[in-house]
């Protein structure tokens, strides 16, 4: 029983286990992921939008978005895509 006891104090080494994709096939963490995402009073998860659409103000600058069609390959619920549709 100690054993069993003491290996659940044991931190695992760094990166030895991927736990990512749990973040959006639990649905309770799911849910928290997609909140933390969309919560403009804090950067936990997002940057505000404010920022987001200073980024593609920038991006658009040297890209020119005008006539193009955008693909975001990024991680998240599309709050860049979504800036970059609107231009």
């Amino acid at each position: 029983m100690y054993t069993i006891l003491h290996d659940f104090t044991q931190r695992p080494a760094p990166f030895s286990r991927y736990t990512a994709g749990e973040l959006w096939t639990r649905p309770h963490l799911a849910q928290q992921m997609l909140e933390y995402h969309l919560n403009q009073e804090t950067e936990l998860a997002s940057r505000p939008r404010a920022l987001i659409e200073k980024i593609g103000d920038w991006i658009d600058a040297q890209l020119s978005f005008n006539g193009k069609s955008v693909c975001d390959l990024g991680c998240g619920p599309g709050l860049y895509a979504e800036d970059f549709a609107r231009r």
